[in-house]
Protein backbone atom coordinates (compact mmCIF):
# COMPACT_ATOMS: atom_id res chain seq x y z
CA UNK A 1 0.00 0.00 0.00
CA UNK A 2 1.17 3.39 -1.06
CA UNK A 3 2.25 5.86 1.54
CA UNK A 4 3.01 9.72 0.61
CA UNK A 5 2.76 8.12 -3.14
CA UNK A 6 -0.05 8.47 -5.87
CA UNK A 7 -1.33 5.11 -6.84
CA UNK A 8 -0.13 5.45 -10.60
CA UNK A 9 3.41 5.95 -8.90
CA UNK A 10 3.28 2.95 -7.46
CA UNK A 11 1.68 1.10 -10.25
CA UNK A 12 4.86 1.78 -12.36
CA UNK A 13 7.21 1.45 -10.03
CA UNK A 14 5.73 -2.08 -8.90
CA UNK A 15 5.30 -2.71 -12.67
CA UNK A 16 8.32 -1.46 -13.85
CA UNK A 17 10.39 -2.99 -10.58
CA UNK A 18 9.08 -6.52 -11.37
CA UNK A 19 9.75 -6.54 -15.29
CA UNK A 20 13.25 -5.51 -14.84
CA UNK A 21 14.36 -7.25 -11.84
CA UNK A 22 12.75 -10.79 -13.67
CA UNK A 23 15.16 -9.76 -16.45
CA UNK A 24 17.82 -9.16 -14.00
CA UNK A 25 17.87 -12.85 -12.33
CA UNK A 26 20.16 -15.00 -12.95
CA UNK A 27 18.31 -18.15 -13.67
CA UNK A 28 18.43 -20.40 -16.55
CA UNK A 29 16.83 -19.18 -19.32
CA UNK A 30 14.16 -22.43 -18.99
CA UNK A 31 12.90 -20.85 -15.53
CA UNK A 32 13.03 -17.37 -16.32
CA UNK A 33 10.77 -17.53 -18.89
CA UNK A 34 8.43 -19.16 -16.87
CA UNK A 35 8.68 -15.63 -15.11
CA UNK A 36 8.84 -13.62 -18.20
CA UNK A 37 5.05 -12.47 -18.71
CA UNK A 38 3.91 -10.10 -16.03
CA UNK A 39 -0.16 -10.11 -15.86
CA UNK A 40 -2.03 -7.34 -14.16
CA UNK A 41 -5.66 -7.40 -12.58
CA UNK A 42 -7.50 -4.34 -12.19
CA UNK A 43 -11.04 -4.07 -10.86
CA UNK A 44 -12.39 -1.47 -13.72
CA UNK A 45 -11.84 -1.21 -17.66
CA UNK A 46 -11.27 2.26 -16.56
CA UNK A 47 -8.19 1.64 -14.14
CA UNK A 48 -7.25 -0.85 -16.83
CA UNK A 49 -6.94 2.13 -19.65
CA UNK A 50 -4.87 4.35 -17.54
CA UNK A 51 -2.52 1.20 -16.69
CA UNK A 52 -2.24 0.95 -20.66
CA UNK A 53 -0.99 4.13 -21.15
CA UNK A 54 1.76 3.94 -18.13
CA UNK A 55 3.10 0.78 -19.64
CA UNK A 56 3.64 2.59 -22.65
CA UNK A 57 5.38 5.45 -21.78
CA UNK A 58 6.02 5.61 -17.63
CA UNK A 59 6.64 2.04 -16.89
CA UNK A 60 9.90 2.12 -19.80
CA UNK A 61 10.78 5.00 -18.74
CA UNK A 62 11.55 3.89 -15.30
CA UNK A 63 12.96 0.67 -16.37
CA UNK A 64 16.05 2.78 -17.79
CA UNK A 65 16.01 4.87 -14.68
CA UNK A 66 16.87 1.41 -12.76
CA UNK A 67 18.77 -0.61 -15.30
CA UNK A 68 21.07 2.79 -15.37
CA UNK A 69 21.37 2.94 -11.69
CA UNK A 70 22.30 -0.61 -11.09
CA UNK A 71 24.60 -0.35 -14.11
CA UNK A 72 23.21 -3.18 -15.93
CA UNK A 73 20.98 -3.86 -19.33
CA UNK A 74 17.56 -2.51 -19.40
CA UNK A 75 14.03 -4.77 -20.70
CA UNK A 76 12.70 -4.03 -23.93
CA UNK A 77 8.95 -3.40 -23.41
CA UNK A 78 7.18 -3.04 -26.53
CA UNK A 79 3.78 -2.90 -26.21
CA UNK A 80 1.23 -4.47 -23.28
CA UNK A 81 -1.59 -7.26 -24.15
CA UNK A 82 -4.99 -7.13 -23.23
CA UNK A 83 -7.61 -10.07 -21.94
CA UNK A 84 -10.76 -7.69 -21.86
CA UNK A 85 -14.06 -7.04 -23.29
CA UNK A 86 -13.18 -3.79 -25.29
CA UNK A 87 -11.11 -6.36 -27.45
CA UNK A 88 -12.07 -7.88 -30.60
CA UNK A 89 -12.63 -11.53 -30.91
CA UNK A 90 -9.70 -11.91 -33.17
CA UNK A 91 -7.31 -10.33 -30.95
CA UNK A 92 -8.15 -12.10 -28.32
CA UNK A 93 -7.21 -15.57 -29.52
CA UNK A 94 -4.14 -13.59 -30.87
CA UNK A 95 -2.94 -12.44 -27.57
CA UNK A 96 -4.02 -16.16 -25.93
CA UNK A 97 -1.71 -18.03 -28.90
CA UNK A 98 1.09 -15.49 -28.04
CA UNK A 99 1.08 -16.86 -24.59
CA UNK A 100 0.75 -20.80 -25.54
CA UNK A 101 2.51 -21.07 -28.91
CA UNK A 102 6.18 -19.41 -28.35
CA UNK A 103 9.03 -19.61 -30.95
CA UNK A 104 12.72 -18.98 -30.69
CA UNK A 105 14.11 -20.81 -33.26
CA UNK A 106 16.93 -18.88 -34.25
CA UNK A 107 16.64 -21.41 -37.66
CA UNK A 108 13.25 -19.99 -38.51
CA UNK A 109 13.80 -16.34 -37.94
CA UNK A 110 10.16 -15.53 -40.41
CA UNK A 111 8.08 -16.86 -37.83
CA UNK A 112 9.54 -16.37 -34.56
CA UNK A 113 7.28 -15.17 -31.50
CA UNK A 114 8.20 -13.92 -28.42
CA UNK A 115 6.07 -14.11 -25.20
CA UNK A 116 4.36 -11.27 -23.79
CA UNK A 117 5.77 -9.08 -21.84
CA UNK A 118 2.70 -7.17 -20.03
CA UNK A 119 -0.81 -8.71 -19.53
CA UNK A 120 -3.36 -5.97 -18.79
CA UNK A 121 -6.83 -7.90 -17.52
CA UNK A 122 -9.84 -7.80 -15.67
CA UNK A 123 -12.58 -10.17 -14.76
CA UNK A 124 -12.40 -12.29 -18.11
CA UNK A 125 -9.04 -13.65 -17.01
CA UNK A 126 -10.99 -15.43 -13.58
CA UNK A 127 -12.73 -18.23 -15.19
CA UNK A 128 -11.33 -20.22 -18.27
CA UNK A 129 -7.95 -18.87 -18.72
CA UNK A 130 -5.30 -21.50 -17.88
CA UNK A 131 -2.10 -20.58 -19.36
CA UNK A 132 1.08 -22.17 -17.91
CA UNK A 133 3.46 -19.34 -18.68
CA UNK A 134 1.12 -16.96 -16.51
CA UNK A 135 3.15 -17.24 -13.07
CA UNK A 136 3.58 -13.27 -11.94
CA UNK A 137 0.73 -11.35 -11.31
CA UNK A 138 0.38 -7.88 -9.93
CA UNK A 139 -3.70 -7.12 -7.74
CA UNK A 140 -3.94 -3.35 -8.55
CA UNK A 141 -6.60 -2.93 -5.67
CA UNK A 142 -8.91 -5.40 -4.02
CA UNK A 143 -11.25 -7.04 -5.90
CA UNK A 144 -14.99 -6.25 -4.99
CA UNK A 145 -15.75 -9.86 -4.32
CA UNK A 146 -13.48 -12.40 -2.54
CA UNK A 147 -14.48 -14.95 -4.65
CA UNK A 148 -12.80 -12.87 -7.58
CA UNK A 149 -10.05 -12.15 -6.03
CA UNK A 150 -9.62 -16.41 -5.23
CA UNK A 151 -10.19 -16.86 -8.61
CA UNK A 152 -8.21 -14.34 -10.42
CA UNK A 153 -5.27 -15.23 -7.96
CA UNK A 154 -5.21 -18.77 -8.35
CA UNK A 155 -4.58 -17.92 -12.59
CA UNK A 156 -0.85 -17.97 -11.91
CA UNK A 157 1.39 -20.95 -10.71
CA UNK A 158 -0.71 -23.44 -12.48
CA UNK A 159 1.65 -25.82 -13.46
CA UNK A 160 4.72 -24.05 -12.48
CA UNK A 161 5.37 -22.03 -8.90
CA UNK A 162 3.76 -18.60 -9.00
CA UNK A 163 3.80 -15.44 -6.83
CA UNK A 164 1.05 -12.83 -6.88
CA UNK A 165 1.56 -9.36 -5.60
CA UNK A 166 -1.44 -7.01 -3.97
CA UNK A 167 -1.39 -3.43 -4.38
CA UNK A 168 -3.68 -1.64 -1.98
CA UNK A 169 -4.97 1.63 -2.75
CA UNK A 170 -4.80 4.11 0.81
CA UNK A 171 -7.80 6.16 -0.19
CA UNK A 172 -10.12 3.34 0.19
CA UNK A 173 -11.03 2.10 3.42
CA UNK A 174 -12.21 -1.33 2.01
CA UNK A 175 -8.46 -1.39 0.99
CA UNK A 176 -6.98 -0.03 4.10
CA UNK A 177 -8.72 -2.99 6.27
CA UNK A 178 -7.64 -5.37 4.12
CA UNK A 179 -4.47 -4.83 4.09
CA UNK A 180 -4.77 -4.01 8.40
CA UNK A 181 -5.72 -7.79 8.93
CA UNK A 182 -3.41 -9.17 5.56
CA UNK A 183 -2.44 -12.17 7.19
CA UNK A 184 -6.06 -12.85 9.15
CA UNK A 185 -7.84 -12.35 5.90
CA UNK A 186 -5.64 -15.05 3.69
CA UNK A 187 -5.74 -17.95 6.15
CA UNK A 188 -8.99 -18.28 6.48
CA UNK A 189 -10.61 -16.33 2.99
CA UNK A 190 -12.81 -18.58 1.87
CA UNK A 191 -14.92 -18.25 4.85
CA UNK A 192 -15.30 -14.93 3.76
CA UNK A 193 -16.15 -15.89 -0.25
CA UNK A 194 -19.90 -14.04 -0.85
CA UNK A 195 -23.18 -16.46 -1.11
CA UNK A 196 -24.13 -16.52 -4.73
CA UNK A 197 -27.35 -15.43 -5.70
CA UNK A 198 -29.92 -17.45 -8.18
CA UNK A 199 -32.08 -16.26 -11.07
CA UNK A 200 -35.73 -16.96 -10.62
CA UNK A 201 -37.24 -19.57 -12.00
CA UNK A 202 -34.20 -21.08 -14.10
CA UNK A 203 -33.91 -24.77 -15.04
CA UNK A 204 -31.02 -24.94 -12.74
CA UNK A 205 -32.72 -23.45 -9.94
CA UNK A 206 -35.68 -25.39 -10.25
CA UNK A 207 -34.05 -28.32 -10.15
CA UNK A 208 -31.92 -28.03 -7.20
CA UNK A 209 -34.49 -26.16 -5.34
CA UNK A 210 -38.19 -26.23 -6.48
CA UNK A 211 -38.57 -30.00 -4.44
CA UNK A 212 -37.94 -28.37 -1.57
CA UNK A 213 -40.09 -25.11 -1.82
CA UNK A 214 -43.01 -27.87 -2.89
CA UNK A 215 -42.77 -29.80 -0.15
CA UNK A 216 -42.59 -26.85 2.64
CA UNK A 217 -45.81 -25.44 0.94
CA UNK A 218 -47.11 -28.58 1.09
CA UNK A 219 -46.70 -28.59 4.88
CA UNK A 220 -47.93 -25.48 5.47
CA UNK A 221 -50.55 -24.90 3.44
CA UNK A 222 -54.43 -24.06 4.83
CA UNK A 223 -56.87 -26.82 6.31
CA UNK A 224 -59.26 -26.11 3.32
CA UNK A 225 -56.67 -27.73 0.88
CA UNK A 226 -55.05 -30.56 3.42
CA UNK A 227 -57.16 -33.81 4.33
CA UNK A 228 -59.26 -33.21 7.40
CA UNK A 229 -58.53 -35.92 10.69
CA UNK A 230 -60.33 -35.39 13.34
CA UNK A 231 -57.91 -34.64 16.57
CA UNK A 232 -57.91 -37.72 19.09
CA UNK A 233 -60.42 -37.37 22.08
CA UNK A 234 -58.52 -37.36 25.49
CA UNK A 235 -60.63 -38.41 28.35
CA UNK A 236 -60.02 -37.90 32.50
CA UNK A 237 -58.70 -40.46 33.77
CA UNK A 238 -60.15 -42.27 36.76
CA UNK A 239 -59.07 -41.42 40.17
CA UNK A 240 -57.71 -44.78 40.49
CA UNK A 241 -55.62 -44.23 37.37
CA UNK A 242 -54.68 -41.15 38.82
CA UNK A 243 -53.68 -42.30 42.44
CA UNK A 244 -51.56 -45.21 40.83
CA UNK A 245 -49.29 -42.68 38.42
CA UNK A 246 -48.87 -40.49 41.45
CA UNK A 247 -47.57 -43.63 43.98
Amino acid sequence: MPSGKTKAMMEIRAMAALLQRIHMMKLPDEVKDKLWTLTAYFNSLKDLGKASTLVEDDVKDFIIRTANRLFTSRRLIVSADELTSRVTTTELNETLDKLEKLEYSRINMNNKRYASNVLLATNMISVGIDVARLNVMLLVGQPKLTSEYIQASSRVGRSYPGVAFVQYDATKSRDRSHYERFRAYHESFYRFVEPTGATPFSKPARERALHAVVTAMLSLCPLSIRPIRPAPVRTRPSPAVARGVVL
